[in-house]
């Protein structure tokens, strides 16, 4: 009941939005998703039901043909993967009640900054591609303190202009701050909180003055 109760909400969010045809892959994933498990959990409720007679013609109703849906085919998958990447009305209809945090509140905010530059970045990225290709710059490094020197290098040459430098830089920076990681000591500082508790430990056996 309850895949059938979200692909109900899915259908009807689709009417209530104007049936805008850039979400049919978001609808056709989640009907198609829904079906399929709706159709496996209804198989293991037969296959575990304790009268094997009425299981087997419920099976027979059901399923005359054996298991009709399939999972959502990797294509279809992929055009799901592309609209949610690709900053456009679609993807603002879809995450329109989702929390985005601000960047200087959550790191997790610095992805959505980078998915705005994605666009620009991915046309620079491949023109600049065709230019290493041709002997005319070294590839593009990976890490931030490299990534500098080769964009003064490929603007010096020509390649792009201050402007594309700008997306090259705040692409890089917001990239890193989403991969940034938490730091943690080897032993989780296990060793500072033990010291930490046999001094408390000792200061509570001194005594009294």
């Amino acid at each position: 009941m309850s895949q059938l109760y979200l692909i109900s909400a899915t259908l009807k969010r689709f009417e209530d939005e104007g049936r805008q045809q850039e979400d049919l892959p978001l609808v056709r994933w989640g009907v198609e998703d829904s079906l399929y498990k709706a159709q496996h959990a209804l198989d293991g409720v037969l296959a575990n039901y304790p009268n094997r007679v009425v299981a087997r013609l419920v099976r027979v109703l059901a399923f005359p043909f054996g298991l009709p849906c399939r999972e959502p085919s990797d294509q279809l998958g992929s055009e799901v993967a592309e609209l949610m990447q690709t900053p456009g009305a679609a993807r603002e209809r879809l995450v329109s009640d989702s929390y985005v945090p601000h960047p200087d509140v959550d790191a997790l905010g610095y992805g959505e900054l980078v998915l705005e530059l994605n666009p620009r970045f991915t046309q620079i990225d491949q023109k600049l591609r065709d230019a290493v290709r041709q002997g005319l710059l070294a590839p593009m490094p990976q890490s931030l303190p490299h990534l500098a020197a080769w964009t003064d290098t490929a603007q010096k040459q020509g390649l792009i202009d201050a402007d594309d430098r700008r997306v090259l830089d705040d692409y890089a920076r917001y990239g890193a701050q989403v991969m940034k990681v938490d730091d943690f000591p080897a032993d989780f500082d296990m060793l500072a909180s033990l010291q930490k508790r046999r001094e408390m430990l000792d200061h509570a056996l001194e005594p009294a003055a």
